[in-house]
């Protein structure tokens, strides 16, 4: 027998063995570096959702860690706008003119209850992240302020158009429309009111975020910039939503 044969044998023969784990793939793979380099491959590639995926399996193996955590929630910011400008992707809700006569949501009910899921969930991990994160690195948190008010202010909007709690806004049947200039139309009455609640602590939670955005980066929300925008249309949508009676 040849003599790198013998060696090739004699090594598979050593206990724990696995001569070909080098052709595994990463889709059989519990080890955290390859899951979280794969993620950032494909958020490279423009794939944030099977980014999502492998981020998910990467905290399956270390819980709450900073690096995964954060890759998630930057992977789901990118599917909520389609990888494009946040400013881009939803301009109405940096608008400041935008019409009562208007819907604030163009998209599709499908569409909406995509967005909605991904919204919570970001709005989620950007709160987990927060609790986790030093807050040395001033840029780093400034972007997670930005992003987690943005999630928090998104399913706000989001949850107040799903009034039957389904998981899918702008239903014929839902019983509130937010409009365009951040304003509620009924269309029906007699809807349990907790959904509203729900959707109101989301607003305000992203008011806090937008809060602390103006200390740790204040050019962000200066006057006439799109952040500030939002704010007060955020805070004007609270109010309007205290309002509502079933």
């Amino acid at each position: 027998m040849p003599r790198c044969s013998v060696v090739l044998l004699l090594l598979c023969l050593l206990p724990g063995c696995n001569f070909f784990s080098w052709a595994a793939s990463v889709d059989d793979s519990n080890d955290y570096d390859l899951l979280v380099a794969e993620a950032r491959a494909h958020m490279s590639a423009g794939s944030p959702e099977k980014a999502v995926d492998y981020f998910s399996r990467a905290l399956a193996i270390r819980t709450n860690d900073i690096q995964a955590l954060d890759g998630r929630v930057e992977a789901r910011l990118l599917i909520l706008t389609d990888g494009r400008s946040v400013y881009t992707a939803f301009p109405r809700l940096f608008a400041t003119n935008g019409s009562a006569s208007e819907n604030l949501f163009t998209d599709q009910p499908p569409r909406l209850g995509l967005l909605l899921a991904t919204s919570l969930a970001a709005a989620h991990d950007a709160t987990v992240l927060d609790s986790l994160f030093s807050h040395t690195n001033t840029a780093r948190t400034a972007r997670l302020t930005a992003d987690a008010a943005v999630a928090n202010g998104l399913t706000a909007l989001l949850l107040a158009a799903d009034g039957n709690t389904n998981g899918i806004p702008g239903e014929a049947g839902d019983p509130i429309l937010p409009g365009a200039d951040f304003g509620i139309r009924l269309n029906t009455s007699g809807f349990a009111p907790a959904f509203v609640d729900t959707a109101r602590g989301h607003a305000q939670a992203a008011i806090l975020w937008l809060g602390r955005l103006a200390m740790a980066a204040p050019l962000s929300m200066a006057t006439g910039t799109p952040l500030s925008a939002f704010r007060r249309s955020l805070v004007r949508f609270a109010s309007n939503l205290s309002e509502v009676r079933p």
